[in-house]
């Protein structure tokens, strides 16, 4: 589905026809989930922030600045949505699963031989795995980054640093991701072959 500029539903919205906020709803409803979940490390989680910000966000539609991004705005709502609610969990009651219902989530057939899907889905689950290994903050930006592609500029306004932070941040992110990865590879390789 073709979607129409943010604002004009936006002004629908703030004009009485609050119908056209849905379409708002349905543009970044995948999104909004995916940052959540990638914070809170737990669907159920991920699907109460996600719906809580949208109602966050229609509640207070009046004050947004229609000259800025909408996105980057509804981001940072759901971002300290989902950090407040795992600051709310002890650690230990924060689930660690694997979102199925995720687009990046491959279901293979056993009638499917071919190995270069097999390779893509073990690849895929290493980096799930490595992102799994960070503190939820620090997923939250790469996630920002990576898979919602937000520029430095808009990470910054989402999650309240200086641009030159952010970007001291991905880098030191960066790093551990990598060592997470190392890790869980050499992990994998142990248990299939031994020490």
């Amino acid at each position: 589905m073709r979607y129409k500029e943010d604002n004009f539903y936006i002004n629908h919205a703030l004009n009485g026809n609050t119908f056209q906020y849905r379409f708002l709803i349905e543009k970044y409803k995948t999104m909004s989930y995916n940052l959540a979940f990638r914070i809170c490390k737990n669907r159920e989680d991920a699907e109460e922030v996600a719906q809580d910000a949208f109602l966050n966000v229609f509640q207070h539609l009046i004050e947004f600045n229609q000259e800025t991004n909408f996105s980057t705005w509804l981001y940072k709502i759901v971002y300290n949505a989902s950090i407040s609610k795992i600051r709310g969990k002890k650690p230990h009651l924060i689930s660690y699963e694997t979102d199925e219902e995720s687009e990046n989530y491959i279901q293979i057939g056993f009638e499917d031989n071919n190995f270069k899907e097999l390779e893509n889905l073990e690849s895929k689950a290493h980096i799930n795995e490595a992102l799994d290994m960070l503190k939820s903050d620090e997923a939250g930006i790469i996630n920002l980054y990576y898979f919602e592609e937000k520029s430095i500029e808009e990470i910054s306004i989402i999650i309240g640093i200086s641009s030159s932070n952010v970007k001291v941040k991905l880098f030191r992110i960066r790093k551990k991701l990598l060592e997470n990865l190392k890790q869980v590879m050499k992990n994998d390789f142990e248990i299939v072959y031994g020490k």
